[in-house]
């Protein structure tokens, strides 16, 4: 066990233009199950594993955001950043948060747009050091998804492209949910720095946590969590799936929960 994981970055800033239709105009965040939105689930889970402070970084109707914020009041401080820049790469929105990046102490980095059960982060709080969540139910074939390719147990290859000729013994699928050590932390936002300063203005952050990973200065662990229904939700195939499927999952396993009642 290391040290007390406390501090998160949420990113909640995206426009969702590929999800479309009936919700094409609402930040994923507000996307509601069970009578919550997204954004209250987060916060709840992070709340029952004793984080204290997030970093929100927002873009795309912000001001809803603030608004549903402000209703939910968490028991924990919540900072809103403006990432001014939102329709460009989300590289931009992690790098908003640059002073998390910069201060003393491991933090969570998290995407907002995933529907998952309060446990699942139980991994990356019971560890020490740099970690990410990962499902190995992956198909190398699947477009979209960001993978973990491991050989030996070290990782050799992170992002949604895999060269055919990489030799790896383990593929799975990144949650988009890491623990960042302090080291690891401050070598993101350098390399955000210079992806900025290469005017690589529409890069997903990935490609800076790619760099990281890949160098092997201070090892990730991933973790497995294989098993248990979670969803990024991307397009309208991922929320019909989300509600017909994963919700159901969930709500079946994990009872309401409040903000004063820990995780087990």
């Amino acid at each position: 066990m290391g040290e007390p994981l406390k501090r998160a970055i949420l990113l909640a800033g995206g426009l969702g233009r590929r999800l479309g239709g009936e919700v094409g105009a609402l930040p994923k965040c507000l996307l509601r199950f069970g009578g919550e939105t997204l954004l209250e689930r987060h916060l709840k889970a992070l709340v029952a594993h004793d984080v204290e402070c997030v970093d929100l970084v927002l873009g795309y109707r912000h001001r809803d955001i603030e608004a549903e914020l402000c209703r939910l009041s968490p028991p924990l401080s919540v900072h809103p950043i403006l990432n001014p820049c939102f329709e460009l790469g989300s590289a931009l929105s992690v790098l908003a948060a640059r002073a998390s990046l910069q201060a003393s102490g491991e933090l969570l980095l998290m995407d907002a747009d995933v529907l998952y059960p309060p446990e699942l982060l139980g991994p990356l709080f019971r560890s020490s050091g740099s970690g990410l969540l990962m499902d190995r139910s992956c198909e190398l074939g699947d477009a979209e998804a960001v993978k973990v390719c491991s050989h030996g147990g070290r990782i050799v290859e992170f992002g949604k492209q895999v060269d055919p000729g990489l030799e790896f013994d383990e593929l799975a699928e990144s949650v988009g949910f890491f623990r960042l050590s302090e080291g690891n932390a401050r070598r993101l936002f350098r390399e955000l720095i210079r992806l900025s300063n290469r005017g690589a203005v529409n890069a997903p952050y990935e490609t800076a946590l790619r760099a990281v990973l890949l160098s092997g200065e201070d090892p990730f662990e991933g973790h497995e969590i294989s098993g248990l229904p979670w969803i990024e939700i991307d397009f309208p195939e991922d929320l019909e799936r989300a509600r017909t499927e994963i919700w159901p999952r969930i709500e079946s396993r994990s009872p309401p929960t409040h903000w004063a009642v820990p995780c087990t």
